[in-house]
């Protein structure tokens, strides 16, 4: 059972924070009165404050506000979600105070109706707070201030929408802490600070970025106004990150309160990862594998699984009032499993009256569902888990349950919860503990650690305002480096970057504008965050060209760099030839015979020896290769007291060892003990000792008898390539290593710094401006625009459709794809053009789809097929499979299902996915079919548009349209 993380008294220290400022060239000082706003440089607001602020409010929370009061952008960013919060407010009361409007944009409808929820209960009097979203509006007629999405806001933009009119602020809440890479938000949210008015100030509220600086300065080439940037990694709870070995004992404090690795404590930690004989049989060495997403199989020496080890430390954290705690899991499918089990073992609301009110919070809570959807059995299964203290929340989950979850959570009846990366999005919800079950996961390509930004978005739940500090334990059943466990907890969110690229509806909309010709489109794109970064990247690196030449004094010419890039090539083709063989000679067939118990072998990490080779079944694994190599090595900690120290075991594929050496050791028979590790250690050491200039490795050909025809010809070009080498002028020149590499390096740099240099300034025009060009030739060709960039009638159609393919739609609707459809029909053809993955299995059995649902869809298919010809046609590249592909959903048949009437019950046992994915599904649709009505106006379909509207009403009751709870105040009144 884990040791309870020892806790003390915490000292009151003072929050270090950096503050910069970028001001445009075009800026007027004497704006603003110093004595009552400060300066641009040093922002004190000495007037009336829109609020008053408690004593406890930090330094740099104040000079924020004095930053808003001279009405300049800023970009806060903070570890602390309340501190965020509190200059949120403060801009909300100060646009109250000045009749201002204010606009907050939220990643996505979720997370606006929680944060209308938020500003709603804290919006001062005489002002008040609209919604607008996607999916629904609220309080918009005299609204002072509106929650949106980035989807919505950019629509608004292109539309000149009178919501946006005499708007003063824009408030982006950690929409640039959100993971970004991985979906197009970003390059939504930079296509709308694009057409953005230069009237309107921002503030971005996020976690500290490692380039806030640089995006300040975008921002201001944007928007001609100063950018303030204020940074803090202070948070009124300071975290502690312990690490828990899976089959070892206790818990190790890996980082302090005060931020810095605990190296030793690591190290103490790693020697009790051992790897359970069971599970390595089973799914490999070392921790789980692909499916860590959807199974147990980790099991340790003493027979406990993984939900045994999480109800452990759930008991230790009871005990000491460590609690709430967020266990967060890899899967839904894991989540659900521990809450089951935790439910067995433990009740952590104890107290009847608890209960009592977790049934009356609950049943008030689904009233605004419709009568029939009250009894599901995904709604009524968590109860029992609820009364009890224990929540579940994944994104598969119905978007009323999560609301549910995270009423509980305020209101403190939530003591455990089950939940998986989807839950660190949701603003200010902290919990006391944070428990990581495993620091790998599955992103649908590979397995792999966490990302620096992943581990801080789900650690930054740990530690309320309230506590003392906060706790996070990281769960660890596998063998982990000391640099990548130190990167995980020590790093920082990845930097923003540039994501803008040309797309059909962006260029029709950016044509829509006055002033906006074929010839000035690209000018736009040359104002993106990707360019920006490009022309700063490249004036760097001009500049570290010329220092360079002043330190070289013109030692080495543009000739002899040259014949050094030259040297290079033929070291670099060596190498490749190296790789090509030894992955040849390492196939099982030819290795296996050599790599036996003793053998010395050359991985990434240096010369080890070789203790076992094992063959994986895991389906993630190199099937061409399955075998896993158990080596040992010389320590990192060599200075060490600590004997375990000085010995390191790494399991690595067979095909990424270099090199075997003709050097077999004779192992102790049982390696089990300390003392004949340290045997094999000494014998390493010994054997560096007799050889200094590396170990004799085994030849291919004449010791492992490799006679492959393509190793052997690599083997001839290896040799001409040495005697190149040899005589290449410089090679004597560069024997010294050190030397060698710093001359290679100066001289790459040089060229690559010239040519940047030449072709800094056009480079991103000219790409980005082919790329419009090719767009304008598609729509050119499929008459959108006419030769002057003017936009016809499908031209404006098109710029009606934002959430799928405009193309696609005016060319169906043109084609006759809709004609005499029902309202049934319609709902599940549109569904088609939502590209959902064809290769999932959404239906349980076949079902006999209608004959004008099938006939409609051959058509989409042929409409697909003549863009993505027409798009080839003018060189734009269309992954042809993957795109048509995209049209054989079978979640067809399950929106036909719905529009005929059948209930949500009946749809959910229809399907594998789960509800939440039915439901957001059916919500897109819906979505999608009123930008449909709107196209088919323009195009002068009135009775299609008609028709569509008959299936919208159709189609829009239940589940598919149950507004969120924020929206329904009346049913979260608790009872006294």
């Amino acid at each position: 059972m884990p040791n309870k993380p020892k806790t003390k008294r915490r000292k009151s220290v003072k929050p270090s924070w950096n503050r910069k400022v970028v001001v445009p060239p075009s800026y007027d000082s004497t704006k603003h009165d110093p004595a009552r706003y400060g300066t641009v440089h040093e922002p004190a607001f000495n007037g009336h404050p829109a609020r008053h602020f408690q004593p406890n409010v930090g330094s740099y929370q104040r000079v924020a506000c004095s930053c808003l009061e001279r009405k300049e952008s800023l970009i806060f960013g903070a570890r602390s979600s309340a501190a965020r919060y509190l200059v949120e407010e403060y801009t909300l009361a100060m646009a109250c105070r000045d009749v201002q409007k204010v606009v907050f944009v939220c990643a996505d409808p979720r997370l606006s109706s929680r944060k209308y929820k938020l500003l709603k209960s804290s919006c001062p009097a005489g002002s008040s707070v609209g919604l607008l979203t996607e999916e629904t509006s609220v309080d918009l007629g005299n609204a002072t201030s509106i929650v949106t999405t980035v989807h919505t806001l950019r629509r608004l933009s292109y539309k000149k929408a009178a919501v946006l009119r005499d708007v003063a602020w824009l408030v982006f809440d950690e929409v640039l802490c959100l993971g970004w890479e991985e979906s197009s938000s970003w390059s939504i949210l930079e296509e709308s600070l694009l057409v953005l008015d230069k009237s309107v100030r921002c503030l971005f509220l996020t976690y500290p970025l490692p380039n806030m600086f640089e995006f300040a300065e975008w921002l201001v080439s944007l928007l001609d106004q100063p950018c303030h940037m204020i940074e803090t990694d202070h948070r009124p709870a300071p975290l502690k990150h312990f690490g828990y070995p899976m089959g070892g004992d206790g818990l190790f404090l890996l980082k302090d309160e005060v931020g810095g690795f605990k190296e030793d404590r690591f190290g103490q930690m790693v020697t009790q990862v051992k790897a359970n004989a069971r599970a390595e049989e089973l799914i490999g060495f070392g921790g789980v594998g692909r499916n860590d997403v959807e199974s147990t199989a980790f099991v340790d020496k003493d027979g406990k699984d993984l939900h045994s080890h999480v109800a452990e430390i759930l008991f230790v954290f009871e005990s000491n009032k460590f609690l709430p705690c967020a266990v967060c899991f890899a899967s839904s499918k894991l989540c659900e499993q521990s809450a089951m089990i935790l439910a067995e073992k433990y009740d952590f609301n104890s107290q009847p009256h608890e209960k009592l009110q977790v049934g009356n919070l609950f049943n008030r809570a689904i009233q605004c569902l419709d009568e029939g959807d009250r009894n599901l059995a995904a709604l009524h299964n968590i109860l029992p888990f609820l009364r009890k203290g224990i929540g579940t929340y994944h994104s598969g989950m119905l978007p009323v349950i999560k609301e549910i979850m995270e009423l509980m959570i305020e209101e403190n009846f939530i003591k455990v919860l089950c939940a998986t990366e989807d839950y660190s999005v949701v603003p200010r919800l902290p919990m006391r503990s944070v428990v990581l079950t495993s620091i790998f996961k599955f992103d649908g390509k590979s397995r792999r650690l966490l990302s620096s930004s992943e581990y801080i978005r789900m650690s930054s739940l740990a530690g309320r305002t309230q506590d003392s500090r906060g706790f996070v334990i990281c769960m660890i059943s596998e063998h982990i480096d000391c640099s990548d466990c130190e990167n995980l907890m020590m790093g920082g969110l990845e930097p923003v970057s540039g994501a803008l690229s040309p797309t059909d509806y962006t260029t029709l909309n950016l044509l829509r504008k006055p002033g906006v010709t074929p010839s000035t489109l690209s000018n736009i794109f040359t104002k993106s965050l990707a360019d920006f970064q490009h022309r700063k990247r490249a004036l760097e690196l001009q500049a570290q060209a010329r220092k360079l030449m002043v330190q070289l004094g013109g030692a080495v010419g543009e000739r002899e760099v040259r014949t050094l890039l030259d040297y290079k090539d033929l070291v670099e083709r060596m190498a490749g030839l190296k790789e090509m063989t030894w992955s040849r000679a390492l196939q099982p067939e030819n290795s296996l015979a050599f790599l036996r118990p003793g053998r010395l072998v050359r991985v990434p990490r240096g010369w080890g020896v070789l203790l076992s080779v094992v063959r994986r079944y895991d389906v993630m694994f190199d099937s061409e290769n399955p075998y896993l190599a158990h080596v040992l090595f010389k320590g990192a900690y060599e200075s060490s007291s600590n004997a375990m120290c000085c010995i390191e075991t790494k399991s690595v594929p067979v095909a990424n060892i270099s090199g075997i050496s003709s050097l077999l050791l004779t192992l102790p028979e049982d390696l089990g003990p300390l003392k004949a590790q340290m045997q094999v250690v000494k014998m390493l050491k010994n054997l560096e000792l007799t050889y200094p200039d590396g170990f004799p490795q085994l030849d291919i050909v004449q010791d492992m008898g490799l006679v492959d025809s393509q190793v052997i010809s690599a083997l001839t070009e290896m040799e001409k390539l040495c005697m190149e080498i040899h005589a290449h002028p410089v090679h004597e020149k560069l024997k010294d290593q050190s030397q060698a590499c710093y001359m290679l390096t100066k001289a790459e740099k040089l060229i690559e710094a010239e040519g940047l240099k030449k072709e800094a300034a056009d480079i991103p025009a000219t790409k980005l401006s082919e790329r419009v060009d090719v767009h304008l030739g598609v729509l050119r060709a499929l008459k959108y625009i006419n030769e002057e960039g003017e936009l016809l009638k499908k031209g404006v159609a098109a710029c009606e459709v934002e959430s799928v393919d405009c193309l696609l739609c005016v060319e169906a609707l043109t084609a006759g794809v809709f004609d005499g459809l029902d309202k049934h029909c319609l709902a599940a053809v549109a569904c088609d053009f939502l590209g959902v993955d064809p290769n999932a299995e959404v239906l349980r059995g076949s079902i006999n789809r209608e004959a004008p649902i099938s006939s409609a869809l051959n058509k989409v298919r042929q409409v697909a097929e003549n863009i993505t010809d027409v798009k080839s046609a003018h060189g734009q590249f269309v992954d042809r499979m993957n795109y048509l592909g995209r049209f054989e959903s079978n979640f067809v048949d399950l929106m036909f299902a719905w529009s005929k009437g059948a209930s949500f019950r009946e749809m959910c046992n229809m399907t594998r996915a789960s509800e939440g994915d039915v439901v957001n599904l059916g919500r897109r649709l819906l979505r999608l079919l009123q930008e449909l009505v709107s196209c088919a106006r323009i195009l002068g379909f009135e009775k299609i548009a008609t028709s569509l509207e008959d299936c919208i009403q159709n189609f829009a009751h239940g589940m598919m349209v149950a507004l969120p709870l924020s929206l329904n105040p009346e049913t979260m009144v608790l009872d006294p």
